[in-house]
């Protein structure tokens, strides 16, 4: 996100669609076909637990709150159609 002092939002953005490259990638390098189908809801919160830095360690001390645009986007999706 871009400081409010450099003309951006105050609260940041999510990187949404940005991302999805990124996890087709690790999930076809660990063995997940493109046409394994993965259920889900619009929102969701993952736990501070579920934070892990580059050595498996715990990071983060807050759990973080995620949901889609609406809440019609939510069902079962493959990588091909995500």
């Amino acid at each position: 996100s871009v400081s409010n002092k450099m003309g951006g939002s105050t609260y940041g953005f999510q990187v949404g669609s940005t991302f999805k490259p990124f996890t087709a990638a690790a999930a076809l390098e660990k063995g997940i076909s493109p046409a394994t189908s993965f259920s889900t809801d619009w929102k969701m919160t993952l736990k501070e637990r579920d934070f892990r830095n580059c050595k498996g360690s715990p990071a983060g001390y807050a759990d973080w709150a995620l949901q889609n645009e609406l809440e019609s986007e939510k069902g079962t999706w493959d990588m091909t159609s995500a």
